[in-house]
């Protein structure tokens, strides 16, 4: 099933194989992204066998989450491109840990260009290239991480992006580090707290 991405793209997820394909607005073929493989095992003391156990059901959770959800990585993991044009990158979604939001910040490496997805509030964030603002993303209203890729309104963007490779990290970072924003400190900090 194909669903609309940012800028005319367009993204379809195979379920079988849990590899998101995206295709540029001609319908091209431009990239394909698949979870990163499990850490590889840990041999040692018992402090390491049981950190190399934790490392490896995370990275389960994760790639369960990945694949529910169509694509869309979840906060701390990482992801793997293929490129036509680019060549092979990596996608990073923040730090699973810490309550700050600056740690939740994005990474894509293309072509041997950083792309960093910085989240400015709850419901914006911008994509920068070598210090250079390319893109602002807006979330939509009701537009939560937890639901499917495709079952998404897709953001609001505002970009200055000429290249391919420009485009794709825009678009890789509005449906894949998606919805843009991340709540702050005392968002993080309140989160699991139940209120009347």
């Amino acid at each position: 099933m194909t669903h609309a991405l940012p800028l005319g793209w367009s993204g379809s997820f195979d379920e079988e194989a849990a590899v998101l394909h995206l295709a540029t607005a001609d319908t091209t073929r431009a990239a394909s992204v698949t979870f990163a493989p499990a850490p590889a095992g840990r041999d040692g003391d018992l402090l390491d066998r049981a950190t190399g156990f934790l490392e490896a059901e995370t990275h389960r959770m994760a790639r369960r989450t990945w694949e529910r959800s169509g694509g869309r990585l979840p906060v701390g993991a990482r992801a793997e491109v293929g490129t036509r044009a680019a060549g092979d990158g990596v996608i990073v979604n923040g730090s699973a840990t810490g309550l700050l939001r600056r740690r939740r910040t994005g990474e894509i490496v293309l072509g041997g260009r950083t792309y960093v997805v910085r989240h400015r509030s709850r419901w914006r964030a911008v994509v920068e290239a070598d210090g250079q603002r390319i893109a602002v993303l807006s979330r939509r209203l009701l537009s939560r991480r937890s639901r499917p890729l495709e079952h998404t309104r897709q953001p609001g963007v505002q970009t200055a992006a000429v290249t391919e490779a420009d485009q794709l990290a825009v678009v890789l970072a509005a449906s894949v580090l998606g919805p843009p924003g991340r709540p702050g400190f005392w968002g993080e900090l309140t989160r699991g707290l139940p209120f009347p």
